[in-house]
C-alpha cells in the first residue's frame, strides 16, 4: 500500500522552484532526497496578484510507494 508525503514549494515571480520543503516525510533518507531533488524541477505557471506575477507557497500530496 502507498504512503502520502505532503511537499511544499516556493515558486518565484519565473515559475521556478526556489525552496521545498516536506510537510510528510517517508522513512527512506535517500527516498526523500530524491522527492526533493525532483521538486526542484518543476515548472509552473506563476501565481498573479492584482495583474502582477508573484511568489507563493503551494502544497501538493504526493502517493508514493512503500
Amino acid at each position: 500500500r502507498g504512503r502520502a508525503v505532503r511537499v511544499r514549494v516556493f515558486v518565484n515571480e519565473a515559475g521556478i522552484v526556489d525552496s521545498v520543503r516536506l510537510v510528510s516525510a517517508t522513512p527512506s533518507r535517500e527516498y526523500n532526497e530524491r522527492i526533493i531533488r525532483q521538486a526542484y524541477e518543476w515548472t509552473f505557471k506563476p501565481a498573479h496578484r492584482g495583474g502582477r506575477r508573484v511568489a507563493a507557497w503551494f502544497e501538493y500530496t504526493l502517493d508514493v510507494p512503500r
